[in-house]
């Protein structure tokens, strides 16, 4: 039994250094905003930038 505690011990401390779930968290639901924020301005940047899909299209005969 007590092999299994010193295991657990050191598991415990290699793990340590670890993000916390409230950190993955916070990051994964910023990195989500900033994404749906960039997607919903993206055609008023594209307007901006004179770059639209349109005008972008080549047409062939």
């Amino acid at each position: 039994m007590r092999d299994l505690r010193d295991r657990m011990a050191k598991l415990e401390v290699r793990v340590d250094h670890l993000p916390t779930k409230s950190h993955i968290v916070t990051v994964t639901a910023i990195a989500l905003t900033l994404i749906g924020g960039l997607l919903t301005i993206a055609p008023k940047l594209q307007s901006l930038a004179g770059t639209s899909v349109q005008a972008a299209q080549v047409n062939h005969p």
